[in-house]
């Protein structure tokens, strides 16, 4: 996350949560305590996993502030609780973080039809394993997406059509460069090392060959990329070929390793 953006969110956090009003009271939401015979552990267990479900739904994108709020009031609960403070204390902590939890997802529920096209592109990048394989690249994208949402929160602006079909072309080129690397990474290495062992100058035509093959299953994917046959018939082709170099290159240096004994 950018210093600029950074500063936006812990400053919103902290106004949420610790800032004073007029006359010293702390801004922090009501909320409906638990019984003290309540389980804080099974409550901060299940807050977690709830957490989990509404990161999946993309919940911590489009209320960025109150879902930050939330992992905060839960992980200080996890400490207060860890710490051997009051049982009270620490469900406090859970209710808290549970009312910024409601929050964001009614915030993302009223959000997510204005933003649906911009979801679904990073959720088609996040499906492609884009953070497995680009996570630097997913991150910076997501600041700059949720530096934006952060006004949706307080209804101060929201993200243009022209902003929400620049970000989203952007998800959509990660993602694509992540199924290619998914598909094609095994080949294009395979064909990497075969031109490292001498493919140009002990078998050029087959070198040739595998290129063509690997720039035709790369185009293949880029024309139908969310084809399960088109993806497969496509990656198996480039890893054929790349197979089949790489053997002969191989056999090659094997040949010539003979004639000189």
């Amino acid at each position: 996350m950018n210093h600029h953006s950074t500063k936006i969110i812990v400053f919103r956090i902290l106004l949420l949560s610790f800032s004073l009003a007029l006359f010293g009271c702390p801004i922090e939401p009501k909320v409906s305590e638990y019984d003290t015979a309540a389980d804080a552990q099974f409550e901060i267990q299940k807050l977690s996993e709830d957490l989990l479900s509404a990161k999946s739904q993309q919940v911590d994108l489009l209320a960025p502030t109150n879902f930050e709020a939330s992992i905060h009031n839960r992980n200080e609960a996890i400490q207060k609780r860890s710490q051997g403070r009051s049982t009270s204390q620490v469900l406090h902590r859970i209710a808290v973080s549970r009312k910024y939890l409601d929050q964001a997802n009614t915030i993302a529920t009223n959000s997510f039809l204005p933003h649906k096209n911009l979801i679904k592109a990073r959720q088609d990048a996040r499906s492609a394993d884009a953070e497995l394989y680009f996570p630097n690249e997913m991150k910076q994208l997501d600041d700059e997406v949720k530096k934006q949402t952060v006004g949706n929160e307080n209804h101060s602006q929201k993200i243009s059509p022209t902003n929400q079909a620049a970000l989203g072309a952007r998800y959509s080129e990660i993602e694509l460069r992540s199924i290619k690397q998914k598909r094609l990474g095994s080949a294009w290495e395979k064909i990497q090392s075969a031109k490292n062992e001498g493919a140009q100058k002990l078998v050029p035509e087959t070198l040739q060959w595998a290129e063509m093959k690997y720039l035709e299953s790369e185009a293949k994917i880029e024309d139908d990329r969310h084809s399960i046959y088109v993806l497969t018939t496509a990656a198996e082709a480039a890893s054929r070929a790349a197979d089949r170099l790489l053997a002969q290159v191989r056999a090659a240096k094997g040949t010539i390793q003979s004639d000189l004994n």
